[in-house]
């Protein structure tokens, strides 16, 4: 079950990066941070267009970074500024196609996050299974772990 889920996220990652370049051409080769940190979801889950992006003073990119990035930003203003230049060399879609594609994005987040929620869980019913192993019979760890 967890390779299973392992592989789902990869294909979900992979279709969200390939519809947030529909959003934002220049995103990956302007950002140089993880696109899939809580930050930047955030960002693209609150459905902002490129223009609002573009338009959005520094500072306060920058503080919506910090906050949504819980402080682990090493510098926020400089990855503001590549959100800004990646939104202002992006080309732009018509209205109808740009809230479609925002749709697909804030889904794609979903079943992200959703995804994530259930690797935890069954990693932690995994690490308790093997607590249970090691407590009750070492050697049927090695038989199990091979």
């Amino acid at each position: 079950m967890r390779f299973h889920l392992v592989n789902s996220l990869t294909r979900e990652k992979q279709y969200f990066l390939q519809n947030l370049f529909y959003k934002c051409s220049a995103f990956r080769t302007e950002v140089d941070s993880s696109v899939f940190g809580h930050a930047i979801m955030e960002l693209l889950f609150e459905k902002y267009s490129l223009d609002e992006i573009g338009s959005m003073d520094v500072a306060d990119l920058a503080d919506y970074l910090k906050d949504k990035g819980r402080n682990r930003f090493p510098d926020p203003e400089n990855v503001a500024n590549c959100i800004q230049k990646a939104a202002r060399a992006s080309y732009r879609l018509s209205k109808c196609i740009e809230d479609s594609i925002d749709l697909v994005l804030g889904t794609s987040i979903q079943s992200i996050r959703s995804i994530q929620a259930q690797l935890k869980e069954l990693d932690k019913a995994i690490e308790r299974i093997l607590e249970g192993l090691v407590g009750s019979n070492t050697a049927g760890l090695y038989v199990v772990l091979g």
